[in-house]
């Protein structure tokens, strides 16, 4: 099967959306990233306002990553991957859910090694979480984290098949929190993850692989984006920006082009907004699919 190649294409529109708003947050009857369904009284929101986006060249479609991968062009694998991010606030629509995080595996292997943030709404009320999780695993949730904090995470190898997770949260207040978790892989799990590395910006789904309501996160800017101690677009990498697109050809979250020196670039969370994807050829991202477990 091939994938669906964007070229680089500047992208203006107007936005137009509806979105229905649950009577309670379990109400939840479809996962549509871009027209969240739900039972309970239904409210139509308008706005307008015009928006560009600039895809990079080689941009890929995927149905809930945006972001980053990378796969070696060599023999070598991945030991190594840090980020940061700062966590973004988001809009309220009731249920909805976006993720930052970094990776190890997940584009060709099934095994995928992870760290970063979760913000999803419980009533009006954004609640951040960090996490990391080890697939098939569940999440394991880590901290509550305060909008605006700054995010700095590492994942890499340590001595006698131990790997870490390495954290450092900055608060808005200041207040600095650090924490290193340790996790054992067998040789072949290593391998799998050392395939590629990611730092994504997710449409997350549930454990039945069903998308839940987006949240509008609007831009989160990634910095000290590096593999193997290198930048993205270091030497033995094979890069692939990413945008989230819907089944109708709906761009929901886009990627920047890096930055000169290869180490930062941003998302832009388009949502519900209703995008229309003027795109060239048939070329699909087949990366596997990160569930959040709730």
């Amino acid at each position: 099967m091939r994938a669906k190649l964007i070229s680089m294409i500047l992208l203006t529109f107007a936005v137009t959306f509806t979105v229905s708003i649950p009577t309670s947050a379990n109400s939840v009857k479809a996962y549509i990233a871009h027209n969240a369904v739900y039972e309970g009284h239904a409210r139509k929101i308008v706005a307008a306002k015009a928006f560009q986006i600039k895809l990079p060249v080689g941009t890929e479609e995927s149905s809930n990553w945006a972001g980053y991968a990378v796969t070696r062009t060599d023999s070598h694998f991945y030991t190594n991957v840090g980020g940061s991010w700062t966590v973004p606030s988001a809009s309220v629509i009731s249920s909805s859910l976006g993720s930052q995080w970094i990776g190890l595996g997940g584009v060709s292997s099934g095994d995928l090694l992870q760290m970063g943030t979760i913000e999803q709404f419980q009533g009006k009320r954004e609640i951040t979480t960090l996490f990391w999780e080890q697939l098939p695993a569940n999440a394991q949730d880590i901290m509550t984290v305060p909008t605006g904090s700054r995010i700095n995470a590492k994942i890499y190898q340590g001595h006698n098949n131990t790997w870490s997770l390495q954290f450092q949260v900055i608060e808005p207040n200041g207040k600095r929190v650090m924490k290193n978790i340790s996790t054992k892989l067998n040789s072949a799990y290593a391998q799998g993850i050392g395939t590629s590395a990611e730092w994504i910006s997710e449409d997350p789904s549930d454990g039945n692989g069903n998308l839940y309501p987006l949240a509008n996160t609007d831009v989160v800017r990634y910095t000290n984006t590096t593999a193997n101690n290198e930048a993205i677009d270091g030497k033995g990498n094979k890069v692939d920006p990413l945008a989230v697109v819907n089944s109708q050809n709906r761009i929901l979250i886009a990627p920047s082009a890096l930055s000169s020196k290869g180490t930062a670039f941003s998302t832009t969370n388009i949502g519900n907004r209703y995008v229309s994807l003027r795109a060239h050829g048939i070329h699909h991202f087949r990366g596997g699919r990160h569930c959040f477990r709730r």
